[in-house]
């Protein structure tokens, strides 16, 4: 059966959908545009579709991944454009590509995410806060979960930030078997207020 990638942008008209309603939003257009699409067994079957890394709510992804698989072939033209029609504003398909017999879904080959963060205010001394969190051996924060709150050393999960200017950074993480960091994680250790910040995930950086 035909795999095909799909690379979509998901700006700003769509940047309040949760994880799971992106995915509801992409099935139904899906199904809409009556791709052929390969279905799960089971009682219940569903449309195998996987998108490579949730994007976290309020975030616009500039690259985003999703994966379908066919029953039968169809041109990448064909794909987007009947895929395209189906779509809200806020989604828009980039490019598509057939995936190569063999090769392993992008969501097992995730292994990191680089994200513009713009901040409403400009911010005194940034560069030197950012210089100082790169310097630390170890980098704490405190997460909210649903049996309490745990304590988390981010600082291996952080790649790189960069300043551009006073109001814009952009930050490489990684994503390990604990999981990744958010851009607000960052702001926090910065001492930088996340209300109001853009954050913008570029790109899902993919293993060979």
């Amino acid at each position: 059966m035909p795999a095909v990638q799909i690379i979509f942008r998901k700006d700003a008209a769509a940047q309040f959908l949760s994880h799971l309603d992106l995915l509801a939003t992409l099935e139904y257009a899906m199904r809409r545009a009556r791709l052929p699409l390969e279905l799960s067994e089971g009682f219940n079957p569903r449309p195998r579709m996987t998108l490579a890394a949730p994007l976290a709510l309020g975030y616009i992804g500039a690259r985003e991944i999703l994966e379908i698989s066919l029953r039968e072939q169809m041109s990448a033209t064909e794909v987007q454009q009947s895929l395209q029609s189906a779509l809200p504003a806020g989604i828009t398909i980039l490019s598509i590509q057939t995936i190569p017999e063999g090769q392993k879904p992008a969501a097992s080959r995730v292994q990191g995410s680089i994200y513009q963060v713009r901040i409403p205010q400009p911010v005194a001394n940034l560069d030197d806060r950012v210089e100082a969190l790169l310097r630390m051996g170890e980098a704490w924060i405190v997460e909210e979960r649903e049996k309490g709150t745990r304590r988390r050393n981010v600082r291996p999960l952080l790649e790189s930030v960069t300043v551009e200017n006073n109001c814009t950074l952009r930050v490489a993480v990684t994503h390990g078997p604990d999981g990744t960091t958010r851009p607000e994680h960052i702001l926090e250790l910065l001492d930088v207020p996340a209300d109001g910040a853009l954050i913008t995930r570029e790109c899902i950086v993919l293993r060979d």
